[in-house]
């Protein structure tokens, strides 16, 4: 984890930069922001999650470790 300056485009830009590769997939919710990591090369998809804890039970979020 790191802290950035907010949400913000050009945050997440930068911070894609840095610390995505061009392979990596980043999924995340609809808050328009998030599209900048595409900046980095990498290859974003966004998901409506319409809010609320109900988002987290959505299949895209969650983490699987093997």
């Amino acid at each position: 984890m790191n802290v950035v300056n907010g949400f913000r485009s050009k945050e997440n830009a930068k911070w894609a930069k840095c610390h995505l590769g061009a392979d990596s997939l980043v999924v995340s919710d609809e808050q328009a922001c998030f599209t900048a990591v595409s900046e980095s090369g990498c290859q974003h998809v966004d998901i409506v999650t319409g809010g609320g804890p109900e988002c987290f039970s959505l299949v895209a979020f969650s983490l699987s470790i093997p």
